[in-house]
């Protein structure tokens, strides 16, 4: 199973690249498994989905992808930042004595101690001056 996941991991990191077309509908496809599955990724799979490897870039890069004229966020960026959300979500909805989220662990501790130049990419900034300036182009159904 361990290899599958790597496999899944490697096969969204090219869906999701800069110039991939389709990144709305990769990520919406692995949004859908990550909620249903629930998976506890490797450290090494847990990283790789969030830098990159190799020469793919990771999730956290998705998030910061921008329209090439309007310097506004892409719509896949939105969806990208909300996938990591609630990849880092531990929630506390409990199902029995487990937690909803049990491989919020393993994204959170790479996550927090991420170098700086990763957590740029986000553009956190842009999203949030973009949510101010545009907030219905900021709203989206993650169900559609």
């Amino acid at each position: 199973e361990e290899s599958g996941q790597s496999e899944r991991v490697l096969s969204f990191l090219e869906q999701i690249q800069p110039t991939s077309k389709g990144k709305k509908k990769a990520i919406q496809a692995f949004s859908q498994f990550y909620n249903r599955q629930r998976p506890v990724f490797t450290h090494q799979d847990a990283l790789a989905l969030l830098c990159g490897e190799k020469n793919l870039k990771g999730l956290l890069s998705a998030c910061g992808n921008q329209e090439t004229e309007a310097k506004v966020l892409k719509k896949s960026s939105l969806m990208a930042l909300h996938l990591l959300v609630q990849m880092l979500d531990y929630s506390t909805q409990e199902t029995g004595a487990k937690r909803s989220n049990p491989g919020s662990d393993v994204i959170r501790s790479i996550f927090i101690n991420l170098d700086e130049k990763f957590l740029q990419q986000i553009l956190l900034d842009q999203h949030v001056i973009q949510a101010i300036n545009f907030p219905k182009s900021n709203k989206f159904d993650p169900k559609q």
